[in-house]
């Protein structure tokens, strides 16, 4: 994915004028990261933005005792460390990278700078951080009044991306998904194997495939597959 790919691909920043494309394509730098390497830690300083050019990375939120938290999946094409970027704070997530994973970085005073210099890139970045606002209030709420079961299938719907098969699979373990909804492994193999046993997955190694999307997205209440792995 080329810098304006990556560029256009973000919702603040796709209706940009060529000028501002252009001065914002200078300040980007390439970035490569291994598989399981840290891209930033939670505390650090929010000094950059990343755009995903290829691969996956991983934002988790982490406990004194060392339990964490999945909180989102990034893949080509999608954004993450806006928040400390725009207020200046520290780091609120982790992140790290699933796969090699090479992203594009745009620092935080070349960002703001262009922000100063068009007005309609406030507005932009407004409303992207409100639809981010919903979707966190959507998962707590389903934290709070949904069981395993429809956690799980909800987020396998929400994951689901089709192959170059033509296949929807989401590339994910089991331990990565109870993360993702907040139980054990144990309680989420439980739900994947019920799943399973009527047809509508088929476990793999490191994925699953979803045989029967459109009957899922009926029992789990997902109107799409649009979630991203990213």
């Amino acid at each position: 994915m080329t810098k304006r790919e990556a560029l256009c691909a973000v919702p603040f920043v796709s209706g940009l004028g060529e000028d501002a494309l252009t001065v914002l394509e200078s300040h980007m730098r390439l970035r490569t990261f291994r598989r399981g390497q840290p891209i930033f830690r939670q505390g650090d300083p929010g000094d950059s933005l990343f755009l995903v050019a290829s691969g996956r990375i991983k934002l988790f939120i982490e406990s004194s005792d060392g339990e964490h938290l999945t909180i989102l999946f990034c893949g080509p094409g999608s954004c993450f460390g806006e928040m400390a970027v725009l207020d200046g704070k520290t780091r609120s997530a982790s992140a790290e990278a699933l796969e090699p994973t090479k992203a594009w970085v745009v620092t935080r005073n070349a960002f703001l700078d262009l922000m100063r210099r068009d007005p309609g890139i406030p507005i932009e970045v407004i409303s992207f951080l409100c639809s981010k606002l919903r979707t966190d209030l959507a998962r707590m709420e389903e934290f709070i009044f949904l069981d395993t079961y429809n956690r799980v299938g909800r987020q396998l719907v929400r994951m689901a991306t089709k192959n170059a098969s033509g296949d929807y699979v989401v590339l994910i373990t089991q331990e990565e998904l109870g993360r993702v909804v907040g139980n054990s492994r144990e309680q989420v193999n439980r739900v994947l194997s019920d799943l399973s046993s009527i047809g509508h997955i088929s476990i793999g190694r490191g994925h699953l495939k979803i045989n029967r999307l459109e009957s899922m997205r009926r029992i789990f209440g997902e109107s799409d597959a649009s979630g991203s792995v990213p």
